[in-house]
């Protein structure tokens, strides 16, 4: 499994110009320095756009597409939370204020408990559920993400909240949703949506009992998901390699 860091994380180098359809020049690079030649994509929150951009530049090097808990376009974001609308403007309207903001985020991650990032993402008692050594990685993930830089994410949310210039009908590999109906920070229906325009798609749905700012449900909150997630992803990637 490979696991990059997208430009302007952790230890790849920025590129702030780059859009949203940049992101199959990432990938295309990636597998061809891993000598793969076709690979499935598996794409967490905002990464949903980098995946479907990616299954429409260059469907040669993919075979199937996972997004959890992905972000959908901001014309399909009926009822866009103020936090997103905060954060995606002030990413094009006043990135040194943001970047700022994840300087002084990632100040107080380095200092405080595992739970003070891992609180930004649950609500309720969902944080207490959990494990500390998941706790620990997401602080150390975190850290590791805006060590160095913090503009590939403010370039990442500058992009995801304008039109992403994505032609959906041109994506017919296999796509697949993975969405916890309790998200409030992108709502199930958006999803539905956007899974509605590509032509070659399915979806499962995650119930919980705690809402979520995010689906974390399917991640944070509910962790071992992600180990099933995973199970259910990779033997479709053997099957493939052995064929």
């Amino acid at each position: 499994m490979l696991v990059p860091d997208r430009p302007g994380y952790g230890r790849s180098s920025p590129w702030p110009d780059r859009s949203i359809r940049d992101a199959g020049e990432v990938v295309d690079t990636v597998l061809d320095d891993a000598g793969v030649q076709i690979s499935g994509l598996i794409a967490f929150s905002g990464g949903s756009a980098n995946a479907l951009a990616t299954a429409s530049t260059h469907v040669d090097r993919l075979d199937r597409i996972d997004i959890v808990a992905g972000t959908t376009p901001p014309d399909i974001s009926e009822n866009t939370p103020p936090i997103q609308r905060f954060l995606t403007g002030t990413a094009t309207k006043a990135q040194f204020v943001l970047r700022s903001l994840f300087r002084g985020q990632s100040w107080l991650t380095a200092h405080l408990d595992p739970a003070f990032v891992v609180d930004q993402y649950t609500t309720g008692d969902s944080a207490e559920s959990v494990p500390d050594d998941v706790a620990e990685i997401v602080k150390a993930d975190f850290l590791e993400a805006f060590a160095r830089h913090r503009s590939g994410a403010v370039a990442e949310l500058s992009n995801v909240g304008k039109n992403w210039r994505i032609d959906f009908k041109q994506i017919d590999i296999g796509t697949h949703f993975w969405h916890g109906e309790d998200d409030t920070n992108v709502p199930l229906e958006d999803v539905r949506s956007l899974e509605a325009r590509l032509p070659n798609h399915s979806y499962t749905r995650f119930t919980t009992q705690t809402t979520s700012r995010h689906s974390w449900n399917v991640s944070l909150t509910s962790w071992r998901r992600i180990n099933e997630l995973v199970a259910q992803i990779l033997p479709v990637t053997r099957e493939r390699d052995t064929d």
